[in-house]
């Protein structure tokens, strides 16, 4: 009785709905293909979106998701119009409540930090190393900016966020890989939204909520270790010139997701803002708590042979511009992650694999934006294979701050910042 009843509502009755719609399934849903069910939906409603509960099944409506909050902040159905202006991460970044907060903060103690079992000290002011963040100064009347090595896989990040957050009560904005983000995504909006005929359209959009922590923690394992298929589609499941956007079209316009796109509203939510110099330029602006890895990807994906090295840009413009503001530099160092693992093949390795496994390696890499400019040498954002050892605890040494209201000029004095810059 169901596929009759189902199939009797005409296609035709659907389209004429024009009120906005908000469509709800649950990811993991074995009993019927609810996603499969909210997507052709989406495809003949004309101005609907999909909610996807990441980590709910059949019946998805449970303690763990309040469906009045997901309708009321929907931007379909209550929200203000939105400008047709260019995103801004960072004056437009609203405060998650201490609820939001801690539920993520917990996800990182519970499946990162019992592994890990992180270990903070801190430079004070007089040269005296303390356990914790005590000598970690608080941003007052001037910006802080904290600079250091960015660990293997970037498992180090959520556990320094967590730490400042627990010990210090800020909420530190990161400097993120534009990959991260959708708009940084290569033809991730473009695609998405003029992916051309029914791919571009029928795809929709598609937000994703997770509902369980263990969804969550895999998603963003998933891509911190590369699998996140940077040829999936990004806004809209269209993308000309792609294999998942042309499946897309075969599918009716099915989204192709990855794990980048379930997980780019949270670190929006936690402040994270793409990498670039109007954006560190505004943070600092701002008077913010800023996070920076200086040397990104190259760092993150680091070769066989390379554990905790630099990979840092030849000019020091981070150390000009934290001068411009009188920033305190907070520089940082951090060991753990190489320790725990043992690498098997290394980006060269990778793409150096016979006929078209390399050839689609290196694809991937080349759609990703290169977030150091066309100046610098472009990263391969290929992740290694790994082999898992027993984990290492982490260490986290955090130096004495550094006062750039001291240089002579505020940052205009190349020699001063290049001197700063080495230190």
């Amino acid at each position: 009785w169901l596929q009759p009843g189902a199939s009797s509502l005409p296609s035709s009755l659907l389209a004429s709905i024009a009120t906005p719609t908000v469509i709800a399934a649950g990811a993991q849903d074995r009993l019927l293909p609810s996603i499969q069910e909210a997507r052709r939906l989406q495809r003949h409603l004309p101005d609907a979106s999909i909610i996807r509960l990441e980590g709910s099944g059949h019946i998805s409506l449970d303690a763990r998701v309040n469906l009045t909050d997901i309708l009321c902040r929907h931007p379909k159905l209550f929200a203000e119009p939105k400008k047709n202006k260019r995103k801004d991460y960072v004056r437009d970044f609203v405060k998650p409540s201490p609820q939001y907060i801690d539920r993520y903060i917990n996800i990182v103690e519970q499946y990162l930090g019992r592994f890990t079992s992180p270990t903070f000290f801190s430079t004070t002011v007089d040269g005296k190393i303390v356990p914790g963040l005590a000598g970690v100064p608080l941003p007052s009347n001037k910006p802080v900016l904290l600079v250091g090595n960015h660990q293997l896989f970037g498992l180090d990040l959520g556990i320094i966020i967590k730490e400042m957050y627990r010990e210090k009560n800020v909420l530190v904005r990161g400097l993120a890989h534009p990959a991260l983000f959708r708009e940084g995504r290569k033809g991730g909006k473009e695609g998405g939204n003029e992916g051309g005929g029914r791919g571009g359209r029928e795809g929709g959009e598609e937000e994703v909520l997770f509902t369980d922590d263990a969804a969550l923690f895999t998603s963003a394992l998933s891509v911190s270790m590369g699998g996140d298929g940077w040829e999936g589609g990004g806004g809209g499941g269209g993308g000309e010139g792609r294999e998942t956007g042309r499946e897309g079209k075969r599918e009716g316009g099915r989204e192709e997701r990855s794990a980048t796109d379930t997980l780019s509203n949270v670190f929006e939510s936690f402040g994270a803002v793409p990498v670039s110099p109007a954006n560190f330029y505004a943070l600092l602006e701002a008077g913010e708590a800023v996070l920076l890895f200086p040397g990104g990807a190259r760092e993150t994906y680091h070769r066989k042979g390379e554990d905790y090295r630099l990979f840092w840009p030849t000019k020091s413009e981070f150390v000009r511009l934290a001068a411009h503001f009188g920033a305190t530099i907070i520089p940082f160092s951090a060991v753990g992650a190489a320790d725990s693992f043992s690498m098997l093949l290394d980006s060269q390795d990778l793409l150096s694999l016979p006929g078209p496994l390399g050839a689609r390696v290196k694809r991937m890499s080349d759609a990703v934006p290169n977030a150091r400019g066309a100046r610098e040498e472009k990263e391969d954002f290929i992740a290694p294979v790994l082999w898992p050892l027993p984990p290492a605890r982490f260490y986290f040494l955090f130096g004495s701050p550094l006062e750039t209201d001291t240089l002579p000029g505020r940052g205009r004095d190349k020699e001063a910042v290049e001197t700063m810059y080495q230190e």
